[in-house]
């Protein structure tokens, strides 16, 4: 029997300025085509953020670009997960030494939620939700994702990114 290890990392976001000229924003509309390798994961997303009763997402493919120009860089430096905090977007990271489909994905962001406490707008003591408060924050608009196979075996690397981001400080998801 092979042991998986699944390892994840979520961003918080402070406000961030005003995107400019300079900022990677997508100039395109949105499309609806997920990117080769994650068929599904939108359909995932919205499945979580319909139970909350927030908006659907909608695919950006140039936000899969963004996803998989990071992860191909992450791979370079030996597939350790590291969050780009210069993004003005949201992300999500996912590693396992196996593969891993979409709903995999997106379902492991998901189970954050017995870690969040909405009252409080908390995460658990030493625990994560930040991958779940991304996963519904009701202002974010699009998703783009993509994944890697890591260097030499060592298992696979998802990312998605998140227009607008989330995960305020002081703001509650929905």
């Amino acid at each position: 029997m092979r042991a998986t290890w699944t390892l994840l990392f979520a961003i918080a976001c402070e406000p961030q300025p005003e995107p400019t000229a300079v900022d990677p924003v997508p100039t395109a509309p949105a499309t609806d085509s997920e990117a080769p390798g994650v068929s599904g994961v939108l359909a995932a997303h919205n499945d979580v953020r319909d139970g909350v009763d927030v908006p659907p997402l909608a695919y950006d493919s140039d936000l899969a670009e963004v996803a998989a120009a990071w992860i191909e860089g992450l791979d370079g430096e030996g597939c350790n997960l590291r969050h780009d905090y210069s993004s003005p977007y949201g992300e999500n990271l996912y590693w396992t030494s196996a593969t891993a489909d979409s709903l995999e994905v997106v379902s492991s962001w998901e189970s954050e939620v017995v870690d969040y406490d909405y009252a409080t707008n908390s995460c658990a003591p030493d625990q994560m939700c930040g991958h779940y408060t991304q996963l519904v924050w009701s202002t974010t608009e699009r998703v783009g994702c993509a994944k890697r196979q890591c260097s030499g075996g060592r298992g696979e690397i998802w990312m998605c990114v998140y227009d607008p981001a989330g995960n305020f400080s002081g703001q509650r998801p929905y």
